[in-house]
């Protein structure tokens, strides 16, 4: 059954139909009558609908909608109102959202939505997502081809820990508000957030400033804060962000990537770098030992982050090092390949070239296994 965007292919109703002589202008008899769903299902535009029930009791143009409730992409919701007239729509009602999850994200809340002359109005207050509360504004006004969305909201206290969805260094808690208008196929916004003790992979983050535009499907997006910014463009699927082009700067280093992000899909992020200044990137502290932290000097690094979620990541990592200091030990040049995972630590094509000494190494470890070679000339006062 196809209306539209929204597709119902499984599922049972019962039917009460009545025809009669025409009420309403223009139309040739009145059509009057209830449909009542059972485990319903489909989709809406892309998202998957499953177990809608509810009633619909309709009488021309006039629809009123009762304890319709479906799990809307697993996260249940449940809508009541009234919509009446095909040329001057009006109408109002209320949305529930039930505890739930979305795509991997905690939500649950209410809003109150309103139908008059071709624009729908929406007003949400007390969202509850990523911890915090979410509340805000916003319409769609049909009369225009494409329609044009505009949306002011705020948010408070979302925990970095909750956007991240399992990626290390993330901490804090972040507030802020977010501003959309334009053509749907074509809007912009900004987006400002100040941080609470906030990281974000390793970094601080105190305020940060974005500007966003959507275009054909395509996000573009620049993001402005103390200690890291970023601009890239990306796309939306199911379960995943497609990025097309990357770049994160810190300090003096920029790191630029492409691939996918997925919270429901395999993540496969692949990044480069010249020049880097190990000292800016504080992500790195989240690999290394607490002997190695804090590492300075400058290098080439090239790799990738892959797998099946987000809190299951595999760091796989090309370096070559230039006058690179770790645990105070000065090393003019040196190189690694190195492969990290919650569950082992593996090193490859180690060089090492000290002052005074020179050696190459290998190094892997895991849950009961550890092994490693090493070959070369160490002054045995770096240890």
């Amino acid at each position: 059954l196809p209306a539209g965007p929204y597709h119902l292919n499984e599922g049972t109703a019962d039917l009460n139909l009545k025809i009669s002589p025409a009420r309403t202008k223009g139309w040739p008899v009145a059509i009057a009558g209830t449909l009542r769903l059972y485990g319903v299902g489909g989709a809406a535009y892309t998202l998957p609908i499953t177990q809608a029930e509810g009633r619909l009791n309709f009488s021309d143009e006039a629809v009123t909608i009762t304890s319709l409730s479906a799990d809307l992409a697993g996260l249940p919701v449940e809508l009541n109102g009234y919509l009446g007239g095909f040329t001057a729509p009006s109408g109002q009602g209320t949305l529930i959202i039930k505890p739930g999850r979305i795509f991997g994200q905690q939500l649950a809340g209410g809003a109150k939505f309103y139908v008059k002359n071709k624009k729908v109005l929406l007003q949400v207050n007390n969202l509850k997502a990523y911890n915090g509360l979410a509340k805000g504004f916003g319409s769609l006004n049909f009369a225009q081809a494409p329609p044009v969305l505009s949306i002011e909201a705020s948010f408070a206290d979302f925990s970095v820990v909750q956007l991240g969805q399992g990626l290390p260094g993330m901490a804090g808690k972040i507030s802020g508000q977010l501003k959309l208008a334009g053509p749907l196929n074509n809007f912009a916004g900004r987006l400002r957030a100040d941080g609470n003790r906030a990281e974000f992979l390793g970094q601080a983050v105190q305020t940060l400033l974005g500007e966003l535009n959507y275009k054909e499907s395509n996000l573009f997006f620049a993001v402005q804060g103390n200690e890291i910014n970023a601009r890239g463009s990306c796309r939306f699927a199911e379960g995943l962000v497609r990025f097309d082009s990357l770049a994160l700067r810190a300090g003096g280093s920029t790191v630029t990537g492409e691939g996918r992000l997925g919270w429901a899909a395999p993540t496969r992020l692949v990044f480069s770098g010249n020049k880097l200044r190990l000292a800016d990137l504080k992500a790195l502290n989240l690999f290394l030992p607490e002997g190695l932290k804090n590492p300075d000097g400058t290098a080439e690094a090239s790799g990738a982050v892959d797998g099946p979620a987000l809190n299951d990541l595999t760091l796989t990592l090309s370096v070559k090092l230039d006058q690179a200091r770790l645990a105070d030990i000065i090393m003019p040049h040196g190189r690694r390949r190195l492969e990290l995972s919650p569950r082992r630590l593996k090193l490859t094509d180690g060089s090492v070239e000290l002052t005074d000494s020179q050696f190459d190494f290998e190094y892997d470890s895991g849950p009961g296994k550890l092994s490693g070679k090493f070959f070369g000339t160490l002054n045995l006062r770096h240890l």
